[in-house]
């Protein structure tokens, strides 16, 4: 940002008012009316979408006269170093592409993903310890043969709660095709027109819920015809699109134009920094994923430059550890920064390039890894750095440990506090005392 700009006043739009609600559904009726004209690209949503940025920005920054926009420094200019990284807040989806995708095997049925987004101009907001939310999408080509199947046009315009959206787009982004539930099935059977058909319906509906994950929308409308439910109620009754949550592994001050995110393929996702393996399939450079940041989960509690950090994160969570080595590294941060990966099948995973890279070139004070899945394993490395901790401790560090397994958190958090009862010849309880309070003043954090 220049200096003339950092002295003009902010500008917020007045919710609420006339001009704005009318604003609003004019908005919305554009919007509309292309999409009954046309399915919008993935490139003509993207240049949309930095369209009204603009115009918020210029909004927002008081710069209202839309003239002086192309005045705007570029963000490609910005100093990634002196820029500081805006403050997180909630985020509407936004479309980006896929720039480089790395997978890492850990195991038979495990690997690990790390996906860089080109988010140059978005409004994403996000610092160390946020996560992304990667909204799904079905198969186009399956979206299709759906609504051939249904006899519905395209274009039908379904009324939603972001206005009216033709039955494509709904199809696409906002239900699960993939997947039918019990009341589903029971619903195609009321509007079968066979009976043997509906008969067959209901028989299937009972089936085991493990098989019916298996059954997707267009392998029942092709084995049971007659089936013809009103688009509406069909809409109601299929379970909308959930995003998985995953760790952002990049720093904003440090690449604002490129977001990194990590993920765990598995055969049965479902948990925090989970994908399956029909989501890997379709994260592939040159696509287009919608994203957002999630509000729910807190960034990291990490604000003083001056202050050392040691950042013990298990698993997938080193993502969180890259995000802030890379933040630190790019503020020119004073106070030394340690991590140590646990909870990792190998010492090859996707970020352990970087960290020894920064830890030669000094930007990383230090940086230890202990192989193994057990607590056990984590347990045996910090008894052999026990010494070092400690300074690091009495150098009033800020620790702090990610994980989303509660042995880890449990197993390591018994462990600092028999190193402070050891250390200053105090009982159990006033060990834990100290580390509560520890806990109070940010000194010692647990996330997420």
């Amino acid at each position: 940002m220049r200096k003339s700009e950092a002295a003009m006043p902010v500008t917020e739009p007045i919710k609420g008012t006339v001009a704005f609600d009318e604003g609003l559904a004019a908005a919305r009726a554009v919007l509309a009316g292309l999409s009954t004209v046309a399915p919008l690209s993935p490139a003509q949503m993207e240049w949309l979408s930095g369209f009204f940025s603009g115009v918020t920005e210029a909004v927002s920054t008081g710069r209202g006269n839309l003239a002086s926009v192309t005045d705007a420094e570029p963000s490609s200019s910005r100093n990634p170093i002196s820029a500081a990284s805006p403050s997180p807040a909630v985020s509407v989806p936004y479309t980006a592409r896929i720039a480089q995708v790395e997978a890492t095997p850990v195991s038979h049925d495990e690997t690990w993903l790390t996906v860089t987004l080109d988010v140059e101009g978005s409004p994403l907001a996000y610092t160390p310890g946020s996560t992304l939310a990667l909204w799904p999408t079905n198969d186009p080509e399956e979206v299709r043969k759906v609504l051939r199947a249904l006899s519905v046009s395209a274009q039908f315009q379904i009324s939603t709660e972001r206005g009216a959206e033709p039955a494509w787009q709904v199809l696409l982004e906002r239900v699960n095709i993939t997947q039918l539930s019990r009341l589903t099935l029971e619903m195609l059977a009321e509007y079968s027109r066979s009976e043997s058909e509906a008969r067959g319906l209901l028989d299937l509906s009972e089936a085991d819920p493990t098989q019916l994950q298996t059954r997707s929308l267009l392998s029942v409308l092709r084995r049971f015809p007659s089936t013809r439910p009103p688009f509406e109620r069909l809409l109601s009754n299929l379970a909308p699109l959930e995003p998985s949550f995953l760790p952002i592994a990049s720093s904003f001050a440090d690449a604002p134009n490129w977001l990194q995110f990590s993920a765990r393929v598995v055969k049965a996702p479902g948990a925090w920094g989970e994908l399956g393996l029909s989501a890997q399939s379709r994260l592939r450079v040159g696509e287009w994923v919608t994203v957002s940041i999630d509000p729910k989960h807190p960034a990291l509690p990490i604000h003083d430059d001056l202050a050392p950090v040691v950042i013990i994160a298990e698993g997938s969570c080193l993502a969180f550890a890259r995000a802030l080595a890379a933040e630190r590294r790019a503020r020119q941060a004073k106070g030394r920064t340690w991590v140590i990966g646990i909870g990792v099948p190998a010492a090859a995973f996707p970020f352990a390039r970087d960290f020894v890279a920064w830890h030669q070139a000094g930007s990383l004070g230090r940086y230890d890894v202990a192989v193994g899945g057990k607590p056990q394993d984590a347990l045996e490395l910090l008894e052999e750095r026990e010494d070092s901790i400690w300074r690091w401790l009495v150098d009033h560090s800020q620790i702090c440990l990610v994980t989303t397994k509660p042995e880890f958190r449990t197993a390591i958090g018994d462990w600092l506090t028999c190193l402070i009862s050891n250390r200053q010849r105090v009982d159990v309880e006033s060990a834990k005392a100290h580390l509560d309070e520890m806990r109070a003043n940010h000194r010692f954090v647990q996330m997420p």
